[in-house]
C-alpha cells in the first residue's frame, strides 16, 4: 500500500516458502505476490501467481474466493491483450458473485467486462458494462466502484471525442479519489483527464497535470504510470512545437522503459538459477537414496528398477503425446500471434522513428534561429512529408491486420459527417444524394471516402470550379459506389498503376503525397471481399470506383 513494492515482495517470498513448507494451501499468498508484479508491471510473473492462486482456490472449493482470482485472472489476460480468455473469466467470476452475494466482485467483473470490449474498440457493449456496473456500485454504496465506473465511461466518451461529458464524469471519480487517497485511482484518473485535455487542445493543463502524475508515480514506485506520463509528456510539447523538452521526455521515457526490461530480466535470471540449485539439491537426494537402497536389498533394487523402468516407458508415451498436442496447439496460435508481433512492432516503428524526426526538427529550428538560409522553408517542409509518410505506412501496417466488424452504415450520413470535419476549398461543389444503407466496418468504411475525397478535391485544386459527385448503385448482391471528379485525370493505361505502393503518376508530380491513400483504399475493399477500379482521361477528369458485397 505505501509503494515499496521490493520489501513487500521479501515477505511475501518467506511467507510462500513456509506456505509451501507447510503444505497450508492459502491462495492469499499468491494472490498477493500477484498484486505486487501487476503494481511493478511484470505481467509474466503477475498471470503466474493469479493462476496459482486459483488453482489452490478450487483445490479448497471456495466459491467466494474461487470467483476473486477468476476476476484477477481475467484482468491480466485483458493486460496481454487476449481478450477472449479475459471475457471467459470476467463471466464465471460475474455468475459466482451474483452467487455468493460478493458486491464489489460484481461491480469488479462489470469493469473487466467493459475493459476487454473497449480494448477491441466494441464501445456500445462496453459502455453498457461500464453503466451497469457504476448503477451496482451506486445501489451498494461502494464509493471506490463508482469512481471507476465514471472513470471507464469517461474513456469511452474520450474515445468518442466527447471530451467536454468526459471531464464531468471525471470531476466526480477525481472528488471520490482524492476523499479516499487512493493513489492509483487518482493517477489513472488524471491520465484519462490528460487525453480530455489535449483533445479540446488545452496543452499547458494537460502537462501541468503529467508532471504532477511523475511525481506521484515516482513516490509509489510504479514505473507504468510513470512511462505513460512520460511519452504523454512528450506528445503534448511536441504539439506545441516546442521541440527541446519533447525530446527530454523521450529520452526519459526510452530510459526508464529500458531500466524496466533490465530489472525484469535480472530478476527472471535470478529466478532461474535458484530454481537450478534447488532441482540440483534434490538429484543429489535422489542418487544417495539409491545407493542405499541398493546396498540394503538388490532384489529390491531389481523390482524398483523395473517400475521405474514402466514408469520411464509410461512418460515417454504421455510425453509424445503431449508434444501431439502441443504442436496442434501451436498450428492455431500461429496466426494470433504474428498478428500480435504485428501490431507491437506497429507501436514500436511509430515511436523509434518519431525520435529522430525530433532530433532533426529541433536542429533546423536552432538553426534557423542563428542563420538565414533560403532553403530552410523547404527542408522543414520536407521532414513534415517525411512524418506524414510514416504515419501512412503504419497506418498500412496495421490495416493488413485489422478484425472487421461488420454494423450497418448509412453512407449518407457517413459522407457528411466527413464533409464537416475536412477542410473544403469555398469554391467547391460536392454532390451526393440517396446513398443507401450497407454492411461493413463503419471506422475503414470511413477510411476509404476520406482518401478518396480527398483525393479528388487535391486533384481538383487548379480548375476555376471544381465539382466532385458521389453515387452508388445496387448491381445483385452488392453496392457499387463511384467517386467522379473534373480534375487532371489521367491516362487510361495508367489506371492499374495508381493502386500500387508510392504508383504516382508523372502529371501528378507537382501535387503532394505518397501513393500510398489509394493503397489504403484498395486493401480495405478487398478485406470486405470488394474491388476497385479508376477510370479516367487526361485534362478530363477521373472517377473511382469500388464494390461492396452484401
Amino acid at each position: 500500500i505505501l509503494g515499496q513494492h521490493d520489501s513487500s515482495l521479501l515477505y511475501l517470498q518467506k511467507a510462500e516458502q513456509i506456505n509451501v513448507s507447510q503444505k497450508l494451501n492459502r491462495s492469499a499468498v499468491y494472490a498477493n505476490l500477484q498484486r505486487v508484479y501487476a503494481e511493478k508491471g511484470f505481467r509474466g510473473k503477475e498471470l503466474f501467481y493469479a493462476l496459482k492462486s486459483l488453482e489452490i482456490d478450487k483445490i479448497n472449493a471456495d466459491s467466494l474466493q474461487i470467483g476473486t482470482s477468476m476476476a484477477d485472472v481475467g484482468e491480466v489476460y485483458g493486460k496481454l491483450k487476449q481478450f477472449t480468455k479475459s471475457e471467459q473469466y470476467f463471466k464465471e467470476a460475474l455468475r459466482l458473485a451474483f452467487l455468493t452475494h460478493n458486491h464489489s466482485e460484481v461491480s469488479r467483473a462489470y469493469e473487466g467486462l467493459g475493459a476487454a470490449k473497449n480494448a477491441q474498440n466494441q464501445l456500445e457493449a462496453a459502455h453498457t458494462f461500464f453503466e451497469k456496473g457504476l448503477q451496482y456500485d451506486q445501489k451498494h454504496s461502494n464509493a471506490i466502484g463508482e469512481a471507476f465506473g465514471h472513470l471507464n465511461l469517461a474513456t469511452i466518451e474520450n474515445k468518442q471525442r466527447k471530451h467536454a461529458e468526459a471531464l464531468q464524469k471525471l470531476a466526480k471519480s477525481e472528488r471520490i479519489f482524492n476523499e479516499s487517497q487512493y493513489v492509483i485511482g487518482i493517477i489513472q484518473n488524471d491520465l484519462a483527464k490528460t487525453t480530455a485535455l489535449v483533445g479540446i487542445k488545452n496543452y499547458d493543463a494537460a502537462i501541468e497535470l503529467l508532471k504532477k502524475n511523475v511525481e506521484m508515480g515516482k513516490k509509489i514506485d510504479t514505473q507504468e504510470y510513470v512511462m505513460k506520463s512520460y511519452l504523454l509528456l512528450a506528445e503534448c510539447y511536441e504539439q506545441t512545437g516546442a521541440w527541446k523538452p519533447s525530446l527530454a521526455y523521450y529520452r526519459l521515457y526510452q530510459s526508464v522503459n529500458e531500466e524496466q526490461l533490465a530489472r525484469e530480466n535480472k530478476q527472471q535470471t535470478e529466478e532461474l538459477l535458484t530454481k537450478y540449485e534447488s532441482k540440483q539439491r534434490e538429484l543429489q537426494i535422489v542418487r544417495q537414496q539409491v545407493v542405499l537402497l541398493g546396498k540394503e536389498n538388490q532384489i529390491r533394487n531389481i523390482a524398483i528398477g523395473g517400475l521405474l523402468l514402466g514408469l520411464f516407458v509410461l512418460g515417454c508415451f504421455m510425453f509424445y503425446r503431449w508434444q501431439q498436442q502441443k504442436e496442434v496447439s501451436a498450428m492455431q496460435q500461429k496466426f494470433a500471434k504474428t498478428t500480435q508481433q504485428l501490431e507491437s512492432f506497429n507501436y514500436s516503428v511509430s515511436h523509434e522513428l518519431k525520435f529522430p524526426i525530433v532530433q532533426m526538427r529541433q536542429t533546423l529550428a536552432t538553426v534557423s534561429e542563428r542563420f538565414n538560409i533560403p532553403e530552410m522553408p523547404m527542408m522543414q517542409h520536407s521532414l513534415a512529408e517525411m512524418d506524414n509518410l510514416i504515419h501512412a505506412m503504419l497506418q498500412l501496417s496495421k490495416l493488413e491486420t485489422e478484425t472487421l466488424r461488420y454494423n450497418k452504415v448509412d453512407t449518407q450520413l457517413l459522407i457528411t459527417d466527413i464533409l464537416g470535419e475536412i477542410t473544403l476549398p469555398p469554391n467547391l461543389s460536392i454532390e451526393y444524394d440517396n446513398l443507401p444503407t450497407v454492411r461493413a466496418d463503419v471506422l475503414l468504411l470511413r477510411h476509404v471516402f476520406v482518401n478518396l475525397i480527398q483525393n479528388a478535391v487535391k486533384f481538383t485544386a487548379t480548375q476555376p470550379q471544381p465539382v466532385i459527385k458521389i453515387e452508388a448503385k445496387g448491381a445483385g448482391h452488392k453496392y457499387i459506389f463511384s467517386v467522379e471528379d473534373n480534375g487532371i485525370g489521367f491516362a487510361p493505361d495508367k489506371s492499374n498503376q495508381l493502386f500500387k505502393l508510392f504508383g504516382r503518376l508523372k502529371n501528378a508530380a507537382s501535387f503532394s503525397g505518397f501513393g500510398v491513400g489509394l493503397v489504403i483504399v484498395k486493401t480495405i475493399v478487398e478485406a470486405h471481399g470488394g474491388r476497385v477500379w479508376a477510370e479516367g482521361q487526361e485534362g478530363q477528369g477521373a472517377t473511382f470506383w469500388f464494390e461492396l458485397p452484401q
